[in-house]
């Protein structure tokens, strides 16, 4: 059986936790990010399932983001400022648009955005 079978992206549990914090704060914070394919992947599911729970404005759900994004100033902006852009939508709330390759170790590069 696959039990919580995911992508370690060749980090260890804390680093990779680190790693996706950090983006998905950039994220938030100034509306797009970029970093490996493997990584923006990763990430663009988490935003996806933050922007769900921000769009329901509970307690409950503000303090599941604040748990992931360890920030309140940014989850007051994700509930405040960029849920209700998607009030309407029922998902697909951001874009991952292929970058080149990295110059130094040709490492495919993406761009997660939020939709406008």
């Amino acid at each position: 059986m696959r039990h919580q079978r995911r992508k370690r992206v060749n980090l260890n549990r804390g680093r990779r936790i680190g790693v996706f914090t950090s983006l998905l704060k950039g994220l938030v914070d100034n509306g797009r990010v970029v970093a490996s394919e493997a990584r923006i992947r990763q990430v663009q599911r988490t935003a996806e399932k933050l922007i769900t729970l921000a769009k329901a404005k509970d307690l409950a759900g503000q303090r599941r983001i604040i748990s992931v994004l360890k920030d309140q100033e940014l989850t007051r902006k994700l509930v405040n400022e960029i849920a209700p852009r998607y009030a309407e939508r029922p998902g697909g709330y951001t874009r991952l648009l292929k970058l080149p390759p990295r110059e130094g170790d040709g490492c495919p590069l993406a761009l997660l955005v939020f939709l406008p």
